[in-house]
């Protein structure tokens, strides 16, 4: 039996084979081709998403536009904060149950700087939220 090969680059190689290989073979195509055929039909391409529109995702235009305007807002508050500050602040966001003392420990400094540190970050987003939220 004669088993053709197509490769992606366009060009196709032929192998001959014994008849229980080529039967496995042949089976075993038509079982990936089923599944992707079931996949298909199941799911839903991010391409169509891209070319039917962001209306065809989940989200609508005007959450997208909402949830940038909120990033944009957290990295302009962001960009306040001294290194150390952002550092601390992205690991208690990474791991919220932490302590400032396990913190400290890992930075190698004081709990008491620790807590200041948050106390200053508190202290600058409220002055910030004043500053740039309408009243």
């Amino acid at each position: 039996m004669k088993i053709i090969y197509k490769f992606d680059d366009g060009s196709t190689s032929e192998v001959e084979v014994d008849e229980e290989l080529g039967a496995f073979i042949s089976a075993e195509e038509r079982k990936e081709e089923n599944a992707k055929r079931k996949y298909r039909y199941r799911f839903i391409p991010l391409d169509t998403m891209f070319y039917e529109g962001m209306n065809f995702a989940d989200e609508d235009a005007m959450s997208v536009l909402e949830t940038r305007e909120k990033e944009a807002f957290i990295n302009e508050f962001l960009k306040t904060l001294t290194p150390i500050q952002r550092e601390r602040l992205a690991r208690k966001i990474e791991s919220p149950d932490i302590s400032f003392r396990e913190i400290a420990r890992i930075e190698g400094t004081s709990k008491s700087s620790v807590i200041e540190s948050f106390d200053l970050i508190r202290k600058k987003y409220e002055k910030f939220l004043k500053k740039h939220l309408p009243k």
